[in-house]
């Protein structure tokens, strides 16, 4: 590029070599375009990285949204997700209305019976559960050394106990069956008869060996008998309420034991 001072003083910036253009010759006038392509009048085009000026015309921008912290409970509590705890609680329902659902099928399901309907039924089961404790008690009375009153009363108090200690391992059993106890006043009467069958067997007076063991196994034997004639149900479960029952007697028992051994007032230490 030279500089050429003009009649004006100044100097005329011109290129050395003007850069030819493809339209001169086509459009016949021969004048020069402006580098870029840009149209004469028209406004340049921004170049990239350079800030453009916001016109004078264009509209101002206002936020009219409220604030971030327009409307902020100070009080939140933080701790617990509301949308969690909304789902947990209409969850509860539902999962209280599906066991009660699941228990309802398994009551209707006879398979899941623990009582099995049938022979005997409450009234007799009751009936012969009364007679059979009677009956160990008056065995127990006549059979008695000493005191023949009070062993009949002490054995139908054992009897009356163990009915209940009965109860307790057909729970047992039936939590780990998985088998529902449909009707439990049947169940408990039936306990009662196989108790009553003991107890008879218990109060005999055997006298091949000392002691009560052979009394005390007969009267296993009319247990383990009338057990599987009440209830009817598979080895396992019978055999779990039997050894659970057994576990019980024994540790009660032992408290029978433990009391004689404590001596009463006014006798020598």
């Amino acid at each position: 590029m030279t500089q050429n001072p003009s009649s004006q003083g100044g100097y005329d910036l011109a290129p050395d070599d003007p850069a030819p253009h493809a339209d001169a010759g086509a459009s016949g006038t021969g004048s020069p375009e402006v580098s870029g392509g840009a149209a004469p009048g028209a406004a340049p085009e921004p170049s990239e990285g350079v800030p453009v000026a916001r016109p004078a015309s264009a509209p101002k921008g206002r936020i009219n949204a409220p604030g971030v912290l327009s409307g902020f409970d100070e009080d939140a509590d933080f701790e617990r997700d509301p949308e969690v705890q909304a789902a947990l609680e209409s969850a509860d329902p539902k999962t209280r209305r599906k066991a009660a659902r699941d228990r309802e099928a398994a009551l209707a399901d006879p398979s899941k019976w623990w009582t099995q309907p049938g022979f005997p039924g409450l009234r007799l089961a009751a009936v012969t559960a009364g007679c059979l404790a009677v009956t160990g008690a008056v065995l127990a009375g006549v059979n008695a050394p000493d005191a023949p009153i009070w062993r009949a009363l002490f054995l139908f108090y054992q009897n009356v106990l163990h009915v209940g200690t009965g109860m307790l391992a057909v729970l047992l059993a039936a939590v780990m069956s998985a088998r529902r106890i449909n009707e439990p006043l049947l169940a408990a009467a039936r306990v009662g008869v196989a108790v009553g069958a003991f107890y008879i067997g218990y109060a005999l007076n055997i006298t091949l060996l000392p002691g009560k063991f052979e009394e005390l196994v007969v009267g296993v034997m009319g247990y383990v008998l009338v057990l599987l004639l009440m209830f009817r149900l598979p080895r396992y479960e019978l055999g779990v309420m039997a050894i659970a029952h057994a576990s019980f007697w024994v540790l009660v028992e032992i408290g029978w034991v433990l009391i004689r051994q404590i001596p009463s007032t006014g006798s020598a230490s």
